[in-house]
């Protein structure tokens, strides 16, 4: 199992992240977000992070200027799109950064673990559905959606994930 650790906001939560083994940190780069992590903070965490574990920006609804402009500034190496970005778009962010693509796929039914299928990203991120928010939520959906589900893209699960239901 890898964990990555969401939300990450300063360098020494970061540090802390990667000495216990995370595989991956997370920084939000949603400015409605409040935890939301400043463009020189990451690029301070990026910097002391690189090589020793992924660090995914996290966007909602980005231009593609925007993950260029973070992708660069923070050494991200995923990009982590969780709003309602099309399949295009996430082919033109990994063609443009070179990082890797993680789509965040909002799950209340399994026509939405189905839908996946149409990302042909590195990752899929599986996430609860809740209207008007885009992650965060702290709450679990029906984990037996998943069981069906069949594709060669790895997926990361995300929502109310804690030591007793991992």
């Amino acid at each position: 199992m890898k964990v990555k650790i969401c939300g990450i906001t300063n360098l020494a939560d970061a540090e802390e992240s990667a000495r216990l083994g995370a595989w991956a940190v997370g920084l939000v780069h949603y400015g409605a977000s409040p935890r939301r992590c400043t463009p020189a903070d990451a690029a301070q965490i990026g910097a002391a992070l690189r090589r020793r574990c992924e660090v995914a920006g996290v966007f909602v609804n980005p231009t593609l200027e925007e993950v260029d402009e973070a992708v660069e500034n923070a050494g991200l190496t995923i990009v982590q799109l969780n709003g309602s970005e099309g399949a295009s778009f996430c082919t033109e962010v990994a063609r443009r950064t070179g990082a890797k693509v993680m789509k965040a796929i909002h799950v209340s039914s399994a026509a939405d673990v189905h839908g996946a299928g149409a990302y042909h990203t590195d990752f899929h991120l599986f996430d609860t559905r809740r209207a008007g928010l885009f992650g965060g939520t702290g709450e679990t959906f029906d984990w037996e959606l998943l069981a069906g589900r069949r594709s060669a893209v790895p997926f990361v699960m995300a929502g109310g994930l804690r030591p007793d239901n991992v």
